[in-house]
């Protein structure tokens, strides 16, 4: 087993984002992955395997391995395109993005603009028409190498080489809301690079790999960025591969990369003679960012957040001032409720939408800090007294606004519960010792940013005491387990 630099499985090295021993150059490796074609996109299979595409006669064309190493080529012709990307939909359809050029050469020679296809096996594809014009643009006739990807907020963005500038030395962006219509982003992502490959990371960073040396025969390399929300990219220090072997003595380009299972990674890029090869590595740190681990304030879980809930933040060197320091959930500016360099909560917004919650931190020093969190529309758990979500509930009675422990005393009881995660609970119950009481109110606490208050009715004649086991279900869903609040006479 391979270990990181903190001595970490290398697995939950990639989940965390900590830098791996050795994580400097990539490694080549030996032979040609497909000797008949180059610019190269890697795919891994949901059934075992890997599936490439890649440039050669006619247009994009295929292969099949097991071990992401020996490919066999698949019998004819993808798409009348070249570089291709292909990105899985919700509806288990494949959409493969690629180039049509005009003819040979560069910027003012041909025309490059980015089409898509759409294929149920990724197979047989149907052309769908042109997805980014580049010609009478900002981009001077000049979209190639299109690399499409799945945005932490269920956006679609295309990275792409422009020619705003002469030479074409550049990556752009544009974003779509259903991967067809895609509208320019301002600004470039990273310049002096080409032919760009992206990856989304389970600390929720984004890796941009490229090619740096157009122009140089023989001396380009490839390098990486990385970004927290996939527009701003600081480039990584290290160079990943370099031209000059037996099969890449004149030059390398177009990568593709796929994350092994032992926490490597596998860039496939093209070479001499129309090859196909690869180079096997780790992801090194860059200290301009740093990953959290993402949970309820209340419990301290990792479980789902939901919109208008409170979550708390874990990680490293995120902050010590609260007001100079900025939190965005997919987008959206949160409210921070407490920060310090190890810890941040804020109120997760009520409008976020996904599936996904993607936080990013600014520090005051410009340091980023990512997290990913499953979003849900309710996700409840309850305060406790510890601050732990286990033991006695943070309760109040809703007449006297006293803690309890909360006396019976032969009349009824109200009492106030205070939680996160509940207010868009269709359906709630509440159980005291395994018996059902009355819900009087659920909904926001309205005083503080995130806070939920459910309101119960303990009646005159109930007939348990003690601490008693509380169970809270919203719309199917259960408060974490441990949670008491005592009665006594």
């Amino acid at each position: 087993m391979r270990y990181c630099s903190k001595g970490l499985p290398a697995s939950l090295c990639v989940l965390l984002g900590i830098a791996m021993t050795q994580a400097a150059e990539w490694t080549k490796e030996p032979g040609v992955r497909v000797g008949v074609g180059n610019v190269p996109f890697v795919y891994p299979l949901e059934s075992g395997g890997y599936r490439l595409y890649f440039c050669g006669m006619n247009g994009a064309l295929s292969a099949l391995s097991q071990d992401g190493l020996n490919f066999a080529v698949e019998p004819g012709v993808r798409m009348h395109g070249c570089d291709p990307s292909l990105v899985k939909l919700d509806d288990g359809r494949y959409r493969l993005y690629y180039k049509m050029a005009s003819g040979p050469g560069g910027p003012g020679q041909s025309i490059h603009k980015a089409y898509s296809a759409i294929s149920t096996d990724g197979l047989n594809f149907i052309d769908e028409g042109l997805r980014l014009e580049s010609e009478n643009t900002i981009d001077n006739g000049w979209v190639s190498v299109p690399e499409v990807v799945r945005t932490f907020d269920g956006r679609w963005r295309m990275y792409y080489v422009s020619a705003r500038e002469s030479p074409a030395n550049m990556i752009v962006s544009a974003v779509s809301d259903d991967g067809l219509n895609f509208v320019r982003e301002e600004g470039v992502r990273v310049q002096g690079m080409v032919d760009p490959a992206i990856l989304t990371l389970p600390n929720g960073q984004y890796w941009l790999f490229g090619m740096v040396g157009l122009g140089a025969q023989g001396t380009q390399v490839m390098r990486s960025a990385t970004s927290a929300d996939g527009l701003r990219f600081v480039m990584d220090n290290d160079i990943l591969v370099r031209a000059g072997g037996p099969n890449d003595l004149n030059g390398l380009f177009d990568p593709t990369v796929v994350a092994l299972p032992d926490g490597r990674y596998r860039m496939y890029y093209g070479g001499d003679a129309s090859k196909t090869l690869s180079a096997v590595g780790s992801r090194a740190a860059n200290p301009g960012f740093g990953a959290a681990v993402a949970v309820s304030a209340a419990d301290g879980r990792q479980v789902t957040l939901a919109p208008g809930s409170i979550a708390s933040l874990y990680g490293e060197q995120m902050t010590g001032d609260a007001a100079n320091t900025l939190v965005e959930v997919n987008g959206q500016r949160a409210a921070i409720l407490f920060a310090s360099a190890t810890q941040i909560n804020l109120a997760i917004p009520e409008t976020i939408s996904w599936r996904t919650a993607h936080i990013v931190v600014t520090a005051p020093s410009g340091r980023q800090t990512t997290a990913l969190a499953p979003v849900r529309d309710v996700s409840p758990a309850l305060f406790t007294l510890a601050a732990s979500g286990v033991g006695e509930a943070a309760a109040l009675d809703a007449v006297t606004f006293t803690p309890g422990p909360f006396h019976l005393a032969g009349r009824e009881t109200y009492v106030a519960l205070f939680g996160t995660g509940i207010r868009r609970s269709q359906q709630l119950t509440v159980k005291l010792g395994g018996l059902p009481v009355d819900v009087l109110y659920s909904g926001p606490q309205r005083q503080y940013e995130g806070l939920d208050q459910v309101n119960i009715l303990i009646p005159q004649r109930f007939p348990l005491r003690g601490a008693l086991v509380l169970e809270l279900t919203a719309d199917g869903q259960a408060n974490g387990a441990g949670v008491t609040l005592t009665l006594i006479d």
